[in-house]
């Protein structure tokens, strides 16, 4: 009996599955449940209209247009003194650059000789700022060391964290100088390793 019910089971149609539904609802509402009900036309739903598919796309395209507009109202790049660097695209930004060639580091080196030891480089929406040479590098990290050394903020680092302020993932301030000295003083000591 229970291998013909659920031989009976794999038989019935999506057509039928939603009858039976409205049958049940039918009856819940407190109607007849042998009322004539009309097969409904499940073939032509919505997703299988190419006129919808199309204007799901174009409404798709548009709100990430104004979203694209809005940010850029939003954060005022004015403001902000980038060093020079490649031309952008909107999404992807210069990864199209990066991965045209099969070694990034050649890639690199061309983008420093055309736009200098310092450049500004987006990888999707990320903005990064590239060092090519020793002399900029010992510059940032001995004279201004307090301007580059925090982390992003990043939302999964948020979540992890407990609010970022593990040692890991933490700002650099008081908070953080407390963790690693507790961290250097108890947990790493040469006692306790």
């Amino acid at each position: 009996m229970h291998g013909t019910m659920v031989h009976f089971w794999r038989k019935l149609t999506l057509e039928d599955t939603v009858l039976h539904f409205q049958r049940i609802s039918l009856h819940w509402i407190g109607l007849d449940m042998n009322t004539p009900i009309t097969k409904p036309n499940v073939k032509h739903t919505a997703f299988h209209n190419p006129s919808f598919n199309s204007n799901f796309v174009a409404s798709f395209l548009i709100f990430l247009v104004l979203l694209k507009i809005v940010k850029r109202w939003r954060c005022n790049n004015s403001t902000i003194n980038l060093p020079q660097g490649p031309r952008t695209l909107p999404i992807i930004g210069n990864i199209h650059q990066i991965i045209r060639n099969s070694l990034p580091h050649q890639c690199f080196k061309n983008l420093a000789e055309k736009y200098g030891p310092l450049m500004h480089l987006k990888l999707g929406e990320v903005s990064y700022l590239i060092v090519s040479s020793p002399s900029m590098a010992k510059e940032i990290m001995k004279t201004h060391d307090l301007n580059f050394c925090d982390r992003p903020n990043f939302l999964l680092s948020t979540i992890f964290s407990y609010n970022a302020t593990g040692i890991a993932f933490s700002t650099y301030e008081e908070h953080w100088r407390q963790l690693r000295k507790i961290c250097t003083l108890q947990l790493l000591s040469a006692k306790r390793v």
